[in-house]
């Protein structure tokens, strides 16, 4: 059951980066904020999957049966920081 939801949420994590597509908040606008917050959620869904793939023991327990949550928490105090985002339109502006 743990590897599954552990599958689900990697398969699912670059969704995160699709900011606006799947949230129903209509105040929601697609601009530098949200792209540097999607970011964000990528990074940290990335290592906590790689972390989970290449190190997990047990499905509740890491590295020297510390509690998943320890280290999930840890992962999360780490500050990642972007400056000076410029988000780009993929599209032709005459399209």
């Amino acid at each position: 059951m743990f590897r599954k939801a552990v599958t689900l949420l990697f398969l699912l994590s670059p969704a995160v980066s699709y900011a606006g597509l799947f949230d129903s908040t209509p105040e929601l606008k697609c601009g530098n904020d949200n792209a540097v917050t999607a970011a964000k959620e990528w990074i940290y869904n990335e290592a906590l999957g790689r972390l989970q793939q290449d190190y997990i023991k047990e499905p509740t327990t890491l590295f020297f049966d510390i509690p998943q949550t320890q280290y999930e928490q840890q992962l999360r105090a780490i500050p990642v920081q972007f400056s000076d985002v410029i988000t780009q339109n993929p599209q032709a502006e005459n399209a």
